[in-house]
């Protein structure tokens, strides 16, 4: 199945930091653009040379150069997780809340790469842990959709909100579930993430829909034991619907006895919590029903 949304920043390409004082050493840059003159910022904090970053910080260069997507060297020093230029970056005045070109700060940055030592730092010098870049992902959304338990964690000890919504209405507990993050499922509902609220695509989907939809019962078992609800208006296209649909198209009554969810795992977890199968129909089976 295909992720609802793309969350995940582009790789940048180079950062020229031009001096802002014409008075400083000419062509002084963070670039891989200009060979000639310096060399490339980007390659210097990927291999965490801070001593040379520090060295043109104090030279003049310009904390905040973009690249073309709209990367920052702080962006950069979060996604490579070298927090000792991040901080120096941030001594010179690097802008916490500069955004890509998709709207994404550095610690979406560091949310995503899992850099718990810069996003700690970010947090500590009053990062937003609630900005939204351009789709409404949160670096909370990142983290939940990407694994990153420890960032998780992080976020919400800083106050990020477990009720943020993307443009299409998915809450960080929906990536969570569709990811079959269970330790990051129970966490997000233990800060009272909204178990039943229905994203604005697909007919409202909840969590549990999404994780019906990829098979994750041990997930499902936790939203159901927090108050998960089926709404029976609801019908989920799975996957393996999708399949059966294309190869058995003629024969779609037939269909509708085996598609009502993934797996006999999943459908026997239904089972035995008593939810109404028609719940989970795939389109073809709702014209049948």
């Amino acid at each position: 199945m295909k992720p609802l949304s793309k969350a995940e920043p582009a790789v940048p390409e180079t950062v020229d930091c031009r001096q802002r004082n014409a008075n400083t050493e000419s062509g002084l840059r963070l670039t891989t653009a200009d060979k000639p003159s310096v060399a490339g910022g980007r390659f210097l904090i990927r291999l965490g040379k801070q001593d040379i970053v520090q060295q043109l910080l104090a030279n003049g260069a310009y904390p905040d150069a973009t690249t073309n997507s709209g990367y920052s060297p702080l962006h950069l020093a979060a996604r490579e997780g070298h927090r000792d230029i991040a901080a120096a970056l941030l001594d010179h005045g690097a802008s916490l809340g500069i955004t890509t070109k998709k709207g994404f700060t550095p610690l979406h940055v560091a949310a995503k790469y899992g850099k718990i030592e810069v996003a700690n730092l970010l947090l500590q010098k009053n990062a937003p842990p609630d900005a939204a870049g351009k789709n409404g992902y949160t670096p909370l959304h990142i983290a939940a959709k990407k694994n990153q338990m420890e960032i998780t964690t992080t976020l919400l000890e800083y106050g990020a909100s477990t009720n943020s919504v993307t443009r299409q209405g998915i809450t960080p507990l929906h990536l969570a579930a569709q990811e079959g993050n269970v330790d990051i499922v129970t966490l997000l509902l233990a800060r009272d993430a909204p178990v039943n609220m229905g994203n604005k695509v697909r007919s409202g989907l909840t969590p549990l829909h999404l994780a019906a939809q990829e098979d994750k019962v041990n997930v499902a078992e936790v939203l159901v034991n927090q108050g998960a609800v089926i709404d029976p208006e609801t019908k989920v296209m799975t996957a393996s619907s999708c399949l059966r649909i294309k190869v058995m198209k003629s024969f779609a009554k037939w269909i509708c006895l085996l598609c009502h969810c993934t797996t006999f795992p999943f459908l026997l977890f239904l089972c035995e919590r008593m939810f109404p199968l028609s719940s989970f129909l795939c389109w073809v089976c709702v014209c049948y029903v």
